[in-house]
């Protein structure tokens, strides 16, 4: 089932890099400047946000608080030509009143052009790399009204600094719901 999410997702991956209002991704806020938290929703099937925006899913609300880009990360080296992008985000369980069983396919993150477009998925999935305490493992489980905060690990090409983070809902009967986008910039530490 984890396939088919990762290819439901992979067809929908240029309507975030393609929306009709093309912005620069945001920045990541300095340390400790406290940005305005907007509220991301949904508007026809999409909703799109900046770091620090509190977005809202039928499922959880999450936030892309920081990003940055590293060759190093809790022992975790990148292939040749390649850097660690890591996301620190805080989940929340805040639609249901039981618990929301997640992955770490869940989000994506793309990178590129109109032409050329990609994506990756975290590096716990499908290899050995397992979440410590502070990246999110491969499966793992939000309870409700409890925050969680911690890092998604992805390995991406160097040289790129504009990222997307998506999450596509995706229904116990396999429909899929609203694609929520967040796109930002990730600087090398």
């Amino acid at each position: 089932m984890r396939k088919k999410v990762i290819t439901s997702l992979a067809a929908v991956l240029v309507l975030c890099g393609c929306s009709a209002a093309e912005e620069e991704p945001a920045a990541m806020p300095a340390e400790n400047t406290a940005a305005a938290q907007q509220e991301v929703t949904s508007a026809n099937g999409y909703g799109e946000g900046k770091p620090g925006d509190l977005v809202h899913t039928s499922f959880f609300d999450w936030t892309v608080n920081d990003a940055w880009q590293t060759d190093e990360y809790e022992g975790i080296k990148p292939s040749a030509d390649h850097s660690l992008l890591v996301v620190d985000m805080t989940l929340t369980d805040t639609r249901t009143d039981e618990s929301v069983p997640m992955y770490d396919s869940d989000f994506q993150v793309q990178w590129g052009g109109k032409e050329e477009m990609d994506f990756a998925v975290p590096v716990t999935y499908e290899s050995s790399i397992e979440g410590g305490e502070t990246m999110f493992a491969a499966q793992y489980t939000l309870e409700p009204g409890t925050p969680v905060t911690n890092h998604l690990v992805f390995e991406v090409p160097s040289g790129n600094t504009d990222f997307s983070m998506l999450f596509q809902e995706y229904f116990s009967d396999e429909s899929l719901g609203d694609l929520f986008c967040v796109k930002f910039t990730a600087a090398y530490r």
